[in-house]
């Protein structure tokens, strides 16, 4: 919270004033909310048995980070071909990383962009599934092996 008021202040300071697309910040931050929960249901589940599993995660968020957008922005990868940004958009985050920038730099709606919403919305559903799935199939072990 503090970061995205940090973040609209600066914006504000650079000409970008708060309208009615910054509600979105909210959406968008449902969203991650919900992607997070389903990916530690299945992570944390599996560090009890794997102990190496927060290594993997490290190595995963590494990766994460230099795939997604956030250092970076498509607008200004004019070497990459099309079907390199395409299955780069796939990518989960993006999505979030897009849409935080669409509310406060580019004012775009979520809607503007349904395959994207779509895909999101799919991907972040099916995690929540199966990381329930598999915390409630390990979960009467944890005792056992904590």
């Amino acid at each position: 919270l503090f970061f995205v008021v940090f973040a609209v202040a600066l914006f504000s300071c650079m000409g970008f004033y708060p309208d009615l697309y910054l509600l979105q910040v909210v959406y968008y931050t449902f969203c991650m909310i919900l992607f997070t929960t389903g990916i530690v249901y299945m992570t944390s589940a599996v560090n009890v048995f794997f102990r190496d599993m927060k290594e993997v995660v490290a190595i995963v968020l590494q990766i994460g980070m230099w795939v997604t957008p956030i250092m970076w922005s498509f607008e200004t990868m004019t070497s990459i071909p099309e079907w390199a940004a395409s299955l780069l958009r796939l990518n989960p985050m993006y999505y979030i990383v897009a849409g935080y920038r669409d509310a406060l730099i580019h004012k775009a709606g979520f809607w503007e962009h349904p395959y994207l919403t779509l895909s999101f919305w799919l991907f972040t559903g099916v995690s929540l599934l199966f990381g329930r799935f598999v915390f409630q199939r390990l979960r009467p072990h944890f005792a056992d092996v904590l």
